[in-house]
């Protein structure tokens, strides 16, 4: 299990060292585009959805090369349960109704993770703490309904009306009689913290690139430091390490032949490397 303490919060507590008025653009990074051209600041303003994808792609490339291991591990992971997720129904041909629902729940969750490493890395770490806490929502969903017809009923009809909500917000709850449970509600709190109610942990770790701004010489370029998408990368991990062991548990009744339970212990050990990967490099 995965409970160490993520030194976010820490961060998050300190002043930023850069006032408002200093703050210029977020993500002022060279950008390349997908046919190796040079995109400008005007770039932002014409075409700001390719800008935007291509201003993706450049971080990922980036952070690839600067945390090649990082990167290899984060990848096993998510491959690892993609594999686990084609590969179920085969073993689980007499799934119920339910079963099959959570199932899709389940694809939900791994996609909001999926996204979330891809923002993270791409310095919007508000946004993928934001990810964070949908997906270990729907992680802790899942835990709850386990197969159960009724559970389900109140899940699905949740937004029904007011007494259908208050109902759901009753009973679907991070069960804090257990180790997992409890270690899921204090990660959940913190993605809330970072993302949902936060809006502004990009800025406690933002540096200067030492540019300046074309437009105004009293602004200064700034972007997302290195040691702020790895701290948010470890949030991750605990996060995905929490959220898929939270939908075994869930799911653990079923047919689980070796190659899945073998496939999932790994996607979950690697987690637990990049943990200690990131922990052990100078710029964490």
């Amino acid at each position: 299990m995965l409970t160490q303490s993520v030194p976010v919060e820490r961060a998050l507590r300190q002043s930023s060292r850069l006032s408002a008025g200093q703050v210029a653009m977020f993500n002022a990074v060279h950008t390349v585009d997908r046919r190796g051209n040079e995109m400008n600041d005007h770039d932002a303003y014409s075409a700001p959805l390719l800008y935007n994808l291509d201003h993706s792609t450049h971080s990922l490339d980036r952070f690839s090369q600067t945390f090649p291991q990082v990167w290899e591990l984060l990848n096993h992971c998510i491959g690892e349960v993609r594999v686990i997720q084609n590969i179920w129904p085969a073993h689980n041909t007499g799934s119920t109704s339910v079963q099959l629902k959570c199932r899709a729940l389940w694809f939900t969750m791994q996609r909001y993770l999926e996204q979330a490493i891809a923002l993270i890395i791409s310095r919007d770490l508000n946004s993928g703490s934001a990810l964070l806490r949908l997906a270990l929502e729907v992680a802790r969903d899942i835990r709850y309904i386990d197969s159960d017809a009724d559970k389900w009923k109140v899940w699905d009809t949740r937004n029904n009306t007011k007494q259908d909500w208050s109902r759901y917000t009753n009973s679907f709850k991070f069960d804090d009689t257990t180790d997992l449970g409890r270690n899921a509600k204090e990660i959940y709190k913190q993605c809330s913290t970072l993302g949902v109610h936060g809006h502004d942990t990009n800025r406690y770790f933002h540096e200067r690139t030492g540019d300046v701004h074309e437009l105004d010489s009293s602004l200064m370029r700034v972007e997302v430091a290195d040691k702020g998408v790895l701290a948010l990368t470890r949030v991750w991990v605990t996060v995905f390490f929490i959220s898929h062991s939270l939908v075994y548990s869930a799911f653990q009744h079923l047919r689980w032949e070796d190659e899945i339970y073998d496939r999932f212990h790994r996607a979950l050990i690697r987690a637990y490397d990049v943990e200690k990967l990131i922990a052990a490099l100078p710029s964490s």
